[in-house]
């Protein structure tokens, strides 16, 4: 996640080598180490020479601490979990045991994060346009609130209100001058009654969602002020990029903050979101962006 957010459009891709064991037709992961990369050809986790040797020089020490490579992983912020010609050139050469495996992570910006694994096939085949089966990659403690909270109100100090003996003295007035004051007191509370009843609420019925591209990240946004955002307990953003399919559950705070972001991979993304009140109610909303995708630097 610190990685996504390094440099804007998805930010550099990581990877690194998993460790553990091997169970019969299962494969146990207890430890991992991060692949320096120098990122030469650009963001993508794409390995030079020296990022190579740096590997090799890995392996070779973990195998002398007693650690048995059962794999390796990438993270892959532009575009779907999968494999490229590069991935599978580096899985052949230093991971060629039929039993390893590949992990690709596929962080949002939201703070979710879903992977997939990739593993050979009895006859050595390597599906590499999709994992088996994808999955919410759940962190082991507690990620961060994403949401910077809004500073708070500054305290006004008042200055301190001093009554005397003769403040407290009861003091008559004239009767006519009480009814004419009392008339008065009316006349003003029956024009901010007008007033308030004949203004109309400034809560809105509908979540007005609408879609900005910011430098092929898509930014979703409604209005804060909308009935259904203001009595919200929960609520969910579902998104459709092409083939792929995404979730994200958001907090009062993030629901609060009236945007969402992502890093879009196809021309066309589909966006469904549900807001839940206290009671139960859904409010629900579309919304569909259509645009080119601008070119990643490899």
């Amino acid at each position: 996640m610190e990685a996504l957010f390094v440099i804007p459009r998805g930010g550099l891709e990581i990877g690194g080598v998993l460790f553990g064991s091997f169970a019969g037709d299962s494969v146990i992961i207890r430890a991992f180490r991060p692949v320096e990369c120098e990122h030469a050809t650009g963001p993508s986790f794409i390995l030079s020479g020296t990022d190579e040797a740096g590997l090799s020089a890995l392996l070779t020490s973990a195998a002398a601490d007693g650690l048995a490579a059962v794999g390796w992983f990438r993270s892959r912020t532009r575009s779907g979990i999968q494999l490229s010609p590069a991935d599978v050139t580096l899985f052949n050469t230093y991971f060629p045991d039929p039993q390893q495996v590949a992990f690709v992570l596929r962080p949002e910006v939201s703070g979710a994060t879903h992977g997939g694994f990739f593993f050979r096939a009895p006859d050595g085949s390597l599906q590499m346009e999709s994992s088996q089966g994808e999955f919410l990659v759940e962190p082991s403690a507690a990620v961060p609130n994403m949401v910077t909270p809004e500073p708070p109100a500054p305290i006004v100090k008042h200055p301190e209100l001093r009554l005397t003996a003769a403040d407290l003295a009861p003091r008559s007035y004239p009767r006519v001058g009480w009814l004419f004051a009392l008339c008065i007191v009316l006349v003003v509370a029956l024009v901010a009654a007008h007033e308030y009843l004949a203004t109309p609420s400034p809560v809105e019925d509908r979540l007005s969602l609408e879609a900005y591209d910011r430098n092929g990240q898509i930014e979703f946004a409604w209005s804060r002020s909308a009935r259904a955002i203001v009595r919200a307990r929960g609520a969910k953003i579902e998104i459709r990029d092409g083939p792929s399919r995404y979730s994200a559950e958001l907090d009062g705070a993030q629901i609060q903050r009236g945007s969402f972001h992502y890093v879009r991979q196809t021309e066309r993304v589909d966006i469904h979101l549900t807001v839940r009140d206290s009671d139960g109610r859904k409010s629900e909303e579309y919304l569909c962006w259509v645009g080119p995708v601008p070119i990643a630097v490899e």
